[in-house]
């Protein structure tokens, strides 16, 4: 078991990361999405640290299907994460809480992780694509 970051990094992280995770970290630089796409599906747990808002990056999550750690303080983010059941969300300003949380999280790692499906199935990519075909049908119709 061990800690993966992929991507891209401020050199601080590189700095800090060694002192407060010493064995177990890997880092590996940016990577192709399909390589990203296959750790997010053989991960235990995935981490999103995000600002104050829904990014790109948590509906990758959604789809990985993996318990997340959310460490943000955006209402609507939190909102998301609670309300499909994906994990749990804990504010940016509080590290005691956030070191409480991974080790929690990885003490309950066996587990079952029951995330709600129907609200998942809501941001299926198949889904929403034809939800938006539908649109362009609808307005195609009304124009013509």
């Amino acid at each position: 078991a061990g800690i993966l970051f992929m991507g891209e990094f401020d050199s601080r992280f590189h700095e800090l990361a060694p002192e407060y995770i010493m064995d177990g970290l890997i880092c590996e630089g940016f990577q192709s999405r399909e390589a990203v796409y296959a750790a997010q599906l053989g991960a235990g747990a995935l981490l999103l640290i995000a600002e104050g808002y829904v990014t790109g990056k948590v509906y990758e999550y959604i789809a990985a299907g993996r318990q997340t750690i959310a460490v943000t303080d955006g209402a609507d983010l939190i909102d998301l994460i609670a309300q499909t059941r994906i994990g749990v969300s804990v504010s940016a300003g509080d590290p005691g809480k956030i070191a409480d949380t991974l080790l929690e999280r990885f003490t309950l790692r066996d587990h079952p992780f029951t995330p709600d499906t129907q609200m998942l199935s809501r941001y299926d990519r198949r889904r929403i694509t034809g939800e938006l075909a539908e649109l362009f049908n609808d307005l195609i119709a009304r124009n013509q």
